[in-house]
């Protein structure tokens, strides 16, 4: 498609990509910028200034008698940020999903996503399916582990680009996300009348999270949990340690059990049942 010169400078302030103009867009901003209210008449005459005639701002800055010349550069970008709020808001899609805007606190997160038209739960699925994305990995990663957050939990198992997988892998470890799952598994055991988490950690060279919790079973006997995740891998390494009093002659001292067990993220429930009913056993 074919722009004039006032277009084509229009399209480089108001979209991300060239190939997201239409005329029909194109033609509501400039109605915008000739009868919307809420531009004033000088901000009005810089962009027009700007957009229509082309002019730099140090000639705007002269033919408007304005005090400083970067006062037209701001003035003019300011006004730029409005109409694209204006045109997302004209362009905003209902397909039955989600608004992002109603999700997302991120507004550079937004912006990025309407820059490329994407404003809702349903568009932006549509780009998880490609394996080449228009927005970068980091930041398309970083929506997604927000969106699961508000309950959007499907959203993985569509996403096709490899890198976008790695960061959420990441974004998890380093939320403690698996320590956090286990703690959950424990609480929910028969064998365990209470849990208390005492340390978490995540080193990235070895993509690694760590978390070690005091745990009482239910004859109140009480045991040191401690775990080593590599999720990338799929295997927990599982210690429970726990403090046994024994004796010798007239002495008394302290002694440390301990019971390891490793194991996959399919076997994790039936591992640590095991393993609390072995530390049980010990003490016994």
């Amino acid at each position: 498609m074919q722009f004039t010169e006032i277009q084509e400078r229009l399209i480089k302030e108001i979209y991300a990509r060239k190939e997201l103009a239409t005329v029909e867009d194109l033609n509501y901003v400039l109605d915008l910028i000739d009868t919307d209210s809420n531009i004033s008449e000088v901000d009005r005459k810089i962009v027009k200034l700007r957009i229509i005639r082309g002019l730099k701002y140090r000639e705007i800055s002269r033919i408007l008698d304005l005090e400083k010349e970067h006062t037209a550069q701001n003035r003019f970008k300011s006004t730029m940020r409005y109409l694209r709020k204006q045109l997302r808001i004209h362009n905003r899609p209902d397909d039955g999903t989600e608004q992002l805007s109603k999700i997302l606190s991120n507004k550079n997160d937004l912006l990025k996503l309407s820059r490329h038209g994407i404003y809702t739960i349903g568009q932006f699925m549509k780009i998880l399916k490609e394996e080449d994305l228009l927005i970068k990995a980091p930041i398309v990663s970083s929506i997604v582990y927000t969106l699961e957050l508000s309950g959007h939990k499907d959203l993985r198992s569509i996403i096709k680009n490899h890198q976008v997988l790695e960061d959420l892998e990441d974004i998890d470890r380093r939320n403690y996300v698996h320590v956090d799952q286990l703690e959950a598994m424990l609480k929910n055991c028969s064998r365990v009348k209470s849990v208390e988490r005492i340390t978490n950690s995540y080193t990235t060279s070895s993509k690694t999270e760590f978390g070690s919790f005091d745990v009482e079973l239910n004859d109140s006997q009480v045991l040191r949990l401690k775990v080593s995740i590599k999720s990338t891998e799929d295997r927990y390494a599982l210690n429970a340690e726990i403090e046994e009093t024994e004796s010798f002659e007239e002495f008394e001292y302290q002694k440390t059990v301990s019971r390891e067990v490793s194991t996959d993220s399919e076997n994790l429930e039936s591992a640590l049942n095991f393993l609390l009913f072995v530390s049980r056993k010990s003490v016994n």
